[in-house]
């Protein structure tokens, strides 16, 4: 038995609200996966976009930095 056929068998036996949490979870589970895949992808554009930078002499400095006027 897969364990797909499993976790059916089991969730067959709750309740309907315990169902609809069990759903959730899966559904969080697989969300998870999506937008770790998708930070991956960020990080990794990120670091290209950025790739050099370090050699560049910095643009401003701390006498740059004013207190804003509220």
């Amino acid at each position: 038995m897969s364990t797909a056929e499993k976790i059916a068998l089991e969730i067959k036996e709750l309740a309907s609200d315990n169902q609809a949490e069990v759903l959730d979870f899966v559904q969080f589970i697989k969300n998870r996966e999506k937008f770790k895949d998708e930070r991956n992808l960020k990080y990794f554009s990120l670091t290209q976009a950025m790739r050099g930078m370090e050699e560049e002499p910095d643009l401003y400095d701390s006498n740059d930095i004013r207190e804003s006027i509220k």
